[in-house]
């Protein structure tokens, strides 16, 4: 008997997820199917759309999982339609806490399936049965439970409402016109960073030429956002700074020096690495860039205003200083003494920014 093809639809982001259902079909319907997902079945070299089409054509079923982030990936609503259109069954599944009546045309108007439960999944296999006319599938527990558990609800955000959707551009808008007229801000900013690190880490041996460099380098500050509101900014030092590793270590420790332990005795422009006459101007400009991004992020996490992936593709070399801009509130809370909830917001926008 001749394999029945099934193309798996999806974005990068849940490739884990992706893999393992693909396992757990070719498992369920075993000499039955062949399962196509492309991060495993493309070859280096392979032209991706055109091999993409190809394995598309010859394809009985294509399963489009659809998830908070997968949803705003325009790559697999294309995949979709180029199905429908070959005439495929397309199977959309919901997981990951995504819901139904997130999902608009042209999947709104098939049968949506959710497979966050042992329910949603047996109902997938049903319908993959029918269409290929397989009698008797058979369920691996264990992988059933393996699929659950990646099924688990995202701690990202759910996509807009509609009528959030609607409206974004105009808060996309605004955000742009507040992030020009940061400009000034920026150029202050890093131009005391590069004027204070070119002269004591350009030459160093295991230093980048540029802190831009090294910030790129570095991981986002780990631990944050910290997990329990009751815990203090305070010590991170002790809770988390010891396990960052490589350039983020050397990050870390050019922020403390930026921001060095409180001296009661002195101001902190006398303690600071930074050039004192450059000092005000480039604490000022830190604070400004932290609120923006700090208050943009609480936007798209709790106002649900503004998306995640349209700040992600509007603003996608912001990251870097995304990154410096936390490392240094954890070296500047010991003036602060913020406990680390003030700046949440741009933590987990932080850690998020390379997922969407």
């Amino acid at each position: 008997m001749m394999k029945a093809k099934i193309f798996v639809s999806y974005a990068s982001i849940d490739k884990e997820f992706a893999e393992a259902l693909k396992n757990f079909i070719e498992s369920t319907f075993a000499g039955g199917v062949t399962v196509f997902v492309s991060s495993e079945s493309l070859l280096p070299g392979d032209h991706w759309s055109a091999k993409i089409v190809e394995h598309l054509q010859g394809a009985k079923i294509l399963v489009s999982i659809l998830t908070p982030q997968s949803l705003s990936r325009p790559w697999v609503i294309f995949e979709s339609g180029v199905a429908l259109g070959k005439g495929i069954r397309v199977i959309p599944v919901c997981t990951k806490g995504l819901a139904k009546d997130h999902v608009g045309p042209p999947l709104n108007v098939m049968q949506l399936l959710n497979i966050a439960d042992e329910e949603g999944l047996k109902r997938l296999i049903k319908n993959i049965s029918s269409e290929i006319e397989f009698d008797k599938p058979n369920i691996d527990e264990r992988q059933s439970a393996e699929i659950i558990k990646l099924a688990a609800v995202s701690d990202m955000p759910a996509p807009l409402s509609p009528a959030a959707k609607e409206q974004e551009h105009v808060h996309l808008h605004k955000m742009r016109l507040e992030w020009d007229e940061l400009a000034d801000e920026r150029k202050i900013f890093w131009e005391a960073l590069n004027k204070y690190y070119g002269a004591k880490y350009r030459a160093a041996k295991g230093y980048t030429n540029t802190i831009e460099q090294l910030v790129d380098l570095s991981e986002p500050p780990y631990g944050l956002p910290l997990k329990d509101k009751n815990e203090h900014l305070l010590n991170y030092q002790v809770n988390y700074a010891r396990y960052l590793t490589g350039d983020s270590v050397k990050l870390r420790n050019i922020c403390n020096l930026i921001y060095p332990p409180k001296d009661s005795s002195k101001l902190l422009a006398d303690c600071s690495a930074i050039p004192r006459d450059m000092f005000d101007a480039f604490h000022s400009a830190r604070k400004k860039l932290a609120t923006f991004w700090n208050r943009w992020a609480e936007d798209a996490y709790d106002n649900r205003i503004i998306g995640l992936d349209t700040i992600a593709r509007a603003f996608d070399n912001s990251h870097r200083i995304m990154k410096i801009l936390s490392y240094l509130e954890t070296s500047l809370v010991l003036w602060t003494e913020d406990k680390g909830q003030g700046k949440r917001y741009l933590f987990r926008l932080t850690k998020d920014f390379p997922r969407l």
